[in-house]
């Protein structure tokens, strides 16, 4: 087994040098988020990126390039380390979900936490590095929305209260947080950051099997999908300026751009975890 495990790590190394490297950052990124400008739609035409570092393989490049392309009328923002640490730090550093972000050990439950903090304050869309829609985001919700979202493929198998079954298309699924866009203060964000500071103290200094699981509990889908009942549940009204889509956007999404698991031969990924704890008490309670 071990040997297979080197043979096929050699293998995306030995493809990546072929395919991808040298890595190159993407041109002219915004270091750090600044307020949106005036516009006509509820969502701030504004798209929130975040990695490790502002250095991407050929194909994966190629990709977000095309993302941006096909959206000319909105502004790609992308954060790094360094200026996603700095923005909650600078913006939201006297709040206590600064104190999670501070003690998360893994960087998707920092990018997590910082999803909903940005979008919060300014308003705008996010999607992960490695995901995109293969249409225009105007052309996925009305200039009024307040909030664009899309179920995931995943199954929820616990129910949502009967009163707001027919405001989910797909009750019976989680929703996804990897792309979605806000304008800015929407009550689902602001619920889902007092959530998350809520249970993390269920979360800290607690050692998990798999790492991974615990975060989409805590920061990912599984709050997410709570928090957004939750806000339906208690105002119904709310899904009348909402735009959810079924799974992966009706199929316009794309969870995995060409190209964009060479990222991992630099960050090792959250999901190959085993037996760590998610939330660093020392740090989280500092």
């Amino acid at each position: 087994m071990r040997l297979k495990k080197s043979i096929l790590k050699r293998t995306r190394h030995i493809r990546a040098l072929v395919l991808d490297y040298p890595l190159r950052p993407l041109p002219d990124p915004v270091p750090a988020p600044e307020a949106a400008p005036a516009q006509d739609t509820a969502i701030p035409r504004r798209v929130y990126q975040t990695w490790e570092e502002n250095l991407f393989g050929r194909r994966h490049l190629a990709a977000l390039q095309a993302f941006r392309r096909q959206n000319p009328g909105l502004t790609f923002v992308l954060l790094d380390r360094a200026a996603r640490d700095a923005y909650m730090a600078d913006v939201w550093g006297h709040h206590p979900v600064h104190a999670v972000y501070r003690g998360a050990r893994f960087g998707p439950m920092q990018a997590d936490i910082l999803r909903y903090c940005l979008l919060h304050e300014r308003g705008g869309y996010y999607f992960d590095i490695n995901k995109a829609v293969t249409v225009p985001l105007d052309a996925l919700h009305a200039p009024d929305t307040t909030a664009l979202l899309a179920h995931e493929f995943s199954e929820c198998h616990l129910l949502p209260d009967q009163t707001i079954l027919r405001l989910l298309p797909h009750p019976d699924r989680y929703v996804a947080q990897w792309g979605f866009g806000f304008a800015p203060g929407h009550p689902v964000l602001a619920r889902m950051i007092a959530a998350i500071c809520d249970y993390a103290p269920e979360f800290a200094g607690r050692r998990f099997a798999n790492p991974k699981s615990a975060i989409l509990q805590l920061t990912g889908p599984g709050m997410f999908t709570r928090v957004l009942r939750q806000c339906l549940q208690d105002d119904p009204d709310l899904a009348g300026r909402m735009r959810i889509h079924g799974p992966n956007f009706d199929g316009k999404g794309n969870v995995s751009l060409d190209g964009s698991d060479v990222r991992y031969l630099r960050q090792p990924p959250y999901f190959r975890a085993r037996d760590e704890i998610i939330l660093d008490p020392i740090a989280f309670q500092t």
